[in-house]
């Protein structure tokens, strides 16, 4: 039944018009108005559609898709063939459907993604060629899509020059350029290991993805980014020789969004004059105190992976802070002010604070009343036979937090949680909390 309504939608009016007629005279009726009514339900259930490369049902869901007016976001299986996609795309092309978005996909050897196959899909708003091979076509071929808005590039074999034809693209908003990708032979390095000069001209920028990109001097370009008036958005992430960020960064001040994760930052001080940031991540980096920020509107903050020994007081000032990931080292047993702190910032939902060797859950925790999810490490070890926990007392700083949904315990060694846990549990429930606790062995970003 599902397979003959999609083909009815997908058939042309003129084919639709034909079975009308052969129908008796009182039938014709309730055929036009059940196809009618198939339609209005389309195209209200229905409003985008994922169509997935290769399909043996192009040609008829292009057709449905025209008629439903839906939009289509196009999914390729990994290691198509060139072959498959120029012939899917040309069905939904001729079919008329409308493809908003495209990617990502792998490809069977170092061929990579046919540009070309681009002509015609006016609507295209969004590309993504990350793990799409190498050889990406002509560049200028980009230009068949007017309308890109998201752009998403890794391991490419170009010069910066071939990338002027991204000046052409004036609705593009998101660029993403991955400098090291793993591609179908091994890694690859993007063929030019500084920012293309077309990104002078590419005014309407409002977010710019660098990931493993070149090294942290001047001459990579990093002025360029302070022709980028609408830039609200950056990442810079994955690179290891990453230690110190550029001087242009302090000048851009209109920066909302701020991802420096998986670097190796020991300072982050050029960011205090950022005073409209909202999210800052610096994941996995090697710093050693909170940063010093002025932004009262930062609503998350993400240092989780650090070694965070001072600076806790900074965290005061943050009262519109709704996440915060932190990594407290050198504060173990009793909480020390590192925790205290934490007290203040009453807006705080979600809260993953660890530390070594702590003894006791910190009072501040009582102050959190917004809380809805909290991860603890426990430090908890089982060595020649003796098992201990570091988390001893303080459960009852826990009892007021009345929106408690997620508590997350993890443990360094065993996966099961301490002996006394289940006791302080049922003490939870008694008290009206509704916890679902997890314990894992260690957290990703710690």
């Amino acid at each position: 039944m599902k397979n003959a309504i999609e083909g009815l939608l997908g058939l042309p009016d003129t084919v639709l018009t034909s079975i009308a007629l052969m129908l008796p005279q009182r039938d014709r009726l309730d055929f036009a108005y059940s196809c009618t009514l198939l339609h209005a339900c389309s195209r209200e259930w229905f409003p985008e559609l994922t169509v997935h490369l290769p399909s043996k049902d192009a040609k008829r869901l292009a057709g449905w898709l025209a008629k439903s007016q839906a939009k289509a976001h196009v999914t390729m299986n990994s290691y198509l063939q060139i072959s498959d996609v120029q012939a899917g795309l040309a069905a939904l092309r001729r079919g008329g459907a409308c493809v908003v978005s495209l990617g990502p996909s792998r490809f069977r050897g170092p061929q990579g993604f046919p540009l070309a196959a681009l002509e015609g899909l006016t609507a295209l708003t969004r590309l993504d060629l990350r793990q799409a091979g190498r050889k990406q076509g002509r560049w200028e071929d980009l230009a068949r899509a007017p309308a890109l808005a998201e752009l998403f590039v890794e391991s490419a074999e170009e010069t910066a020059g071939s990338m002027a034809v991204l000046a052409r693209l004036q609705h593009l908003t998101l660029l993403h350029l991955g400098y090291f990708a793993t591609d179908w032979d091994g890694p690859q390095l993007l063929s030019h290991d500084f920012l293309p000069p077309v990104l002078t001209a590419m005014t309407a920028l409002t977010a710019l993805e660098l990931k493993g990109a070149g090294p942290d001097e001047e001459a990579f370009g990093w002025d360029m980014l302070a022709a980028l008036p609408a830039l609200r958005r950056i990442t810079y992430s994955n690179n290891e020789y990453f230690e110190r960020l550029p001087a242009v960064v302090s000048r851009l001040t209109e920066l909302q969004y701020v991802d420096l994760s998986f670097n190796n930052l020991r300072t982050a001080s050029r960011l205090r004059p950022l005073r409209h940031l909202l999210d800052l991540d610096l994941c996995k980096n090697e710093m050693t105190e909170v940063p010093a920020l002025t932004s009262a509107a930062l609503t998350r903050l993400i240092l989780g992976g650090n070694s965070v020994k001072r600076g806790f007081g900074r965290l005061a000032a943050l009262l519109q802070l709704q996440e915060l990931q932190i990594t407290i080292v050198g504060h173990g047993g009793k909480a020390s002010s590192g925790w205290e702190v934490l007290g203040a910032l009453r807006r705080l939902r979600h809260l993953g604070a660890l530390a070594d060797s702590l003894t006791e859950l910190p009072r501040g925790l009582s102050q959190l009343t917004a809380l809805t999810s909290l991860v603890v490490k426990l430090n908890w070890e089982s060595r020649r036979g003796v098992r201990k926990h570091s988390v001893m007392s303080g459960w009852e700083c826990l009892w007021p937090l009345s929106r408690l949904q997620t508590l997350e315990l993890y443990c360094m060694v065993s996966r099961q949680p301490p002996p006394a846990l289940p006791q302080q549990l049922e003490r939870m429930q008694r008290a009206g909390l509704a916890v679902t606790v997890t314990t894992n062995p260690w957290p990703t970003w710690y």
